[in-house]
């Protein structure tokens, strides 16, 4: 899909035009990451950010390749309102969705899967759970509460972000 509209530039002095131009501008340079974003079943806009999703289930590690596959990475609220943003890729379901939170360190929830350490977190109550220092997978429950689960099999949405 590709929108386009014209403009037209006139330089005007004194009533007079000096200079005319046309030039065209396609809605996708306008926005950042709308092309990328028309493609999926669930978009949600948040400042800058696309959450984008084919409302489809999948392992965590399915999550993480379908993301990187497209060049995106896992979904991670960085505010409460992309949080809330995110939690409506659920409307309709009972879903949860995997987050882009590392679960390579035991008992260690504090990172992105890229190192970068998490600006924002909304554990529900006794989470992270960490027993035994056992190593799991973060989700994005339909309440809007982050939770651990060492199921990284189990199936939840896979939701990128642009």
């Amino acid at each position: 899909m590709r929108c386009e509209f014209s403009c037209v530039l006139a330089f005007v002095k004194y009533k007079k035009a000096i200079f005319v131009s046309t030039f065209s501008v396609t809605l996708t340079a306008l926005i950042p990451g709308f092309s990328s974003a028309i493609n999926y079943d669930f978009t949600r806009r948040v400042d800058k950010k696309y959450f984008v999703s084919h409302k489809r289930p999948g392992s965590f590690d399915d999550a993480v390749q379908f993301c990187t596959k497209r060049g995106l990475v896992l979904a991670l609220p960085k505010n409460e309102e992309e949080n809330t943003a995110l939690k409506q890729v659920f409307e309709g379901t009972l879903e949860n969705a995997w987050l882009n939170v590392d679960n390579s360190k035991e008992g260690k929830f504090q990172v992105d899967l890229k190192g970068h350490p998490l600006t924002f977190s909304k554990w529900g109550d006794g989470e992270p759970k960490v027993p035994n220092g056992d190593k799991g997978c973060t989700m994005l429950a339909e309440s809007g509460a982050w939770q651990v689960t060492y199921e990284c099999s189990f199936n939840a949405l896979i939701v990128c972000e642009i």
